[in-house]
Order: C-alpha cells, then structure tokens, then sequence
C-alpha cells in the first residue's frame, strides 16, 4: 500500500489530501483557511507564514487519521502567478503579493512599449495581466527597488512550501510560464524581455518539469510537522494544470471550465497543433510533457458569491446554500437584472483592471433572491464569453468538464449548461486540486506510468447536464445583452476607478 499527499496552497485556504495509488481512493484530508489582507486600494497580500501555519496543522490532523509512515512522496500545488520575495535567510521580506492584486495594471503600458506587444505574446504566450508576477516586479522596481534589493530569490505561492519541507529553491513550468515572464517554447526564463525590463533574472527560482523529484523532506520540515525525513516531495505545478491532471483533462479532445475564487476555461492542445497566441487569453505550458493548453481566466467567480455573502451577513458555513437556495426560488432571468461580475476588473475577454462590477435593471420588485441568481448567471455569461474565444468553432465536439466548488450545487451547473447552450460533464473529484498533486507524487516517483495512467486511476462516473431548451432562448436574449453593457458602460468604469 503506497499513499501519496497532495498539498495545495490556495486563496481561501491550504488543503492537503492522501491517496491510495493503488486505487485512486482518497483516504483522508484537512483544509485550513486564513485571510487575503488589503493594505490599500487595489493591494492583495497573504503571510507566505500562514500557508505554512497551515500545512503544519493540516498534517497534524492527517496524523490523527493515518500512518503518515507509509507517506511515498508529496506533491504540491496552489494558486497562480502570486510573488514570494526571499531574502538571503530564507525568510519573506515582503507579504506575498497574489493574483488579485491590481497596482501592476499600470505597468502592462509599460511593459508592452518596452518589449513590442507582438513579439511579447509570441514569446510567453499572454499578454502582462495586474497580479502577474511580471507586473508586480516591474512596479516593485518603480516604486518599491529596496524589497527587491533585499531579496534573494523569488518564486510563487507553492514554491515556499517546497522550501520550507525540503529546502530547495525552484519552480515548475506551469508556474513560470503564469509569470508572464518565460518562453513558452523554451521552457526557461525569457531572458531578452527580463533584461530589457531591469529585472533580476538571477533571483527568479530554477525551473523544472512538473513531475521532477526536486528533494525531500528535511529534519527541520519534520521537526515542524512530523512528516517523516527522506520522504521525497515532487515540484508539482499550478491549480489549473494540477486540477486537469486529476480530471484526466490532458488530450486535444478535451477541456474543462472551473468555478472556484475565480473562473477559468482550460483547453489543451499538443504543443506542435498550439494555436496562435490571443492576447485576450493565455497560453501556458501543461504539466503534461509536450503539452500546453489555452488558458482564459475570470477574476472574481466564486469571490461575487463570497462577495454577496458578506454583504447579506451570511455565515461561512451555511451561506452559499442558502444563496443557492435564494437564487432557485426566482425564475431564469432575474426578472430582468443583471451582474457584472467584474469586482477585480477583469481579464478575459476584457483585459481591463479598471472594469467595475455592476447590477443592471434594478426595480424596486428586485430584492435579494434576484440579485442571488443575477450574480450566477453574470459569472455564467462571463465563462461563455472566454469559451467562445478559447474553443473556436472546429473545437465544438470536445468533452467540457465542469470542475470547482460551485459545481457542488445543481443550480450552478444546471445555469451554466443553459447559459452555454451545451451539455457539460460534472467532474466527481474531490478536492481535485490537491488530489492532482499528489497524482504527481506518484508520477514523479514511478509508482504511476504516466498522466493517462493517472487519469485512469482516478477516472469516476460523471453526471451529464443537459440545457434546458425551454430556457436557451431566453438565456440567449440575456447574453446578448450582458455582451453589450461592459462598451457601453467602460468609459464611465474608468472615471469611476479614478476617483
């Protein structure tokens, strides 16, 4: 019997599961949430200190529930583009700055005059996004060059995990390539574009294939939290890639759409087929080798959900249900309102850090039940907005998996495969994240052939949701008005962002 842990450093919370390799069984699992700090107008941080904090207390309750003994390796993931900024001692000299903060949207002008915007996106495959690590160091160096002074190496949010268990320093490819600031054909740091921009490519992390054994765990990583020493603990790579891994998304037949903080559409293609680069998406390189997938991402999906939730003062434990809840006892449509998901700004399709989230239509019949289905379904006509870019028409007949927490909830996958207009595969992974990191635990270290036979391992009967053809039409008049409002209403976002 072989168990393999899967550790995924994510928004809301750290997870960490084990699995069985033999059958793909989840054996156990613990999570521990902590906060996103907002220093200022636009900032994000989180303690790189609390994702460890974290792990350390979801092992301890591992402990309680297995023999970590028979631990064959670990794996790990989190969220993506985040930057963690070391000094010399191996300890943070600044918060982790993650992927929803803005204060980079000003350096993407920059950026692009500086590089070309043509041969930028030809070369790491995006354009540069606020909260990339690319525009998060260009703005450190502007306004902040003493933190990079200081600092020793930088990498992202999981990578601080690796060192902290085995004390090396390094990424994966998924991870650098969500930078902004690797060559996507190459697989290493774009240098040309670093140096043209004044960054320290010395101090960015190595890179290596996701399934590499990049060490083991230490003495004071089992000092910290039991975890046996000598355990080896496998690089891993970026929720998306990790989350298409367990969800045996890694063909050209396939793609999956995510609901969790934010929304995300993932569509793999072999490398030699890649499409061309649009710079209204992303395209990053899979863990799979030879492989890079079309990547469009929505900001703020489940955080509109979050969001809402604050607002009517719900508590964390029953109120996304009773949204959920709210939102069914209403009809398709909201009776006539609408939400702009857009509380972050927004990326795909719109490319626009200043883009204000709005409701659109309100009545005085409209109460909190509207507006609970009206956030739904704008997040739904957000993700149709980024498919309809990354799965052109030739792409029709692919599978979509539905995938996140949200899809947990049939009113979620039922408006989604409406709002679409397609039927969609609901992914029964759980906690699929971490699960597909410790799917590269076990690839990593042999006990697994390659990604299909993970894939196989885990492979579980899916729920088919089919839309509703009595309800298409009217989601289609919808859509079609959601489409409109961002042009017309975008000149008056950015007045609005900057007072």
């Amino acid at each position: 019997m072989s168990y393999f842990v899967g550790i995924d450093i994510g928004t809301s919370s750290t997870k960490v599961v084990a699995i069985d390799s033999t059958d793909g069984r989840l054996v156990t699992k613990s999570s521990i949430p902590y906060p996103v700090h907002h220093p200022q107008a636009g900032f994000a941080h989180q303690a790189s200190t609390d994702w460890w904090k974290a792990v350390q207390q979801c092992v301890q309750t591992l402990h309680k529930k297995m023999d970590i003994s028979i631990i064959k390796a670990i794996g790990l993931t989190g969220q993506m583009h985040g930057t963690v900024l070391l000094g010399v001692d191996g300890e943070p000299v600044h918060p982790a700055i993650i992927w929803a903060d803005q204060r980079g949207g000003d350096m993407t002008e920059h950026i692009l005059e500086t590089i070309g915007q043509d041969a930028y996106v030809a070369t790491t495959g995006t354009l540069p996004m606020s909260g990339f690590m690319i525009t998060t160091l260009v703005w450190l160096a502007k306004h902040q060059p003493e933190v990079l002074e200081k600092t020793a190496t930088i990498m992202l949010p999981k990578d601080y995990i690796r060192y902290r268990l085995t004390g090396t320093l390094g990424t994966d490819i998924t991870d650098a390539a969500s930078t902004g600031l690797l060559d996507i054909s190459s697989g290493d740091w774009a240098t040309p574009i670093i140096e043209k921009l004044g960054l320290p490519r010395h101090k960015l992390a190595a890179v290596s294939a996701s399934h590499a054994v990049i060490g083991h765990v230490t003495p004071q990583a089992n000092e910290e939290t039991n975890l046996p020493v000598g355990i080896p603990v496998v690089a891993g790579c970026a929720d998306q890639p990790v989350q298409a891994v367990a969800n045996g998304i890694t063909r050209a037949q396939d793609a999956s759409i995510t609901i969790g903080s934010g929304g995300q559409i993932l569509v793999p293609y072999r490398m030699a087929d890649r499409p061309a680069a649009d710079p209204r998406l992303h395209l990053f390189n899979h863990a799979v080798p030879d492989t890079i997938y079309v990547l469009g991402a929505m900001l703020s999906a489940g955080l509109s959900l979050r969001w809402l939730r604050d607002l009517f003062a719900l508590d964390e434990a029953t109120g996304y249900e009773r949204i959920a809840h709210a939102a069914e006892s209403e009809p398709a449509g909201a009776e006539g309102l609408i939400f702009l998901p857009y509380l972050y700004g927004e990326r795909a399709p719109l490319i626009d850090p200043q883009a204000r989230g709005a409701f659109i239509g309100l009545t005085h019949r409209h109460g909190r039940n509207h507006m609970a289905r009206a956030v739904i379904e704008g997040v739904c006509y957000g993700l149709r907005q980024i498919l309809e870019l990354a799965m052109p028409d030739s792409d029709t007949q692919r599978t979509i998996t539905g995938c996140g927490g949200a899809m947990a909830h049939p009113i979620w996958h039922q408006t989604l495969a409406n709002i679409l207009g397609k039927p969609i595969e609901i992914s029964q992974v759980e906690e699929a994240t971490a699960t597909g990191a410790a799917l590269l635990a076990a690839i990593g270290t042999g006990e697994l052939k390659d990604y299909a036979a993970a894939a196989d391992l885990i492979k579980t009967e899916r729920q088919i949701i089919t839309p509703n053809a009595s309800i298409v039409p009217l989601y289609e008049a919808g859509y079609s008005q959601f489409c409109g409002l961002y042009p017309t209403l975008k000149d008056d976002f950015h007045r609005l962002s900057s007072t």
